[in-house]
């Protein structure tokens, strides 16, 4: 797991980008920066807060490994090959 900014694309079905990001925000693993917000100052600001504190990334890591992994991909697939087992051919 990997701390990042992330910059959801607010044109997206229903904004589900950003309710992603806003879980991700509140464990303090990752900066949200809404794409109307994002000027190359305020990112430039969040790299100089990461080269001033060295800690920062390292903290922001920890803080991602609270949070349970879905396994969405692996859950759906799953219920598939169920679904097209009682299928007929």
């Amino acid at each position: 797991t990997v701390p990042a900014v992330l910059v959801p694309l607010p044109t997206a079905m229903r904004d589900h980008q950003t309710a992603n990001a806003l879980v991700l925000e509140k464990s303090k693993g990752i900066v949200l920066m809404r794409e109307k917000e994002l000027t190359p100052e305020k990112l430039s600001e969040f790299i100089k807060e990461c080269y001033h504190d060295p800690g920062k990334l390292d903290r922001m890591r920890e803080s991602l490994k609270n949070i349970p992994a879905s396994n969405a991909a692996e859950k759906i697939a799953d219920l598939l090959e169920k679904v097209a087992g009682r299928m007929p051919v």
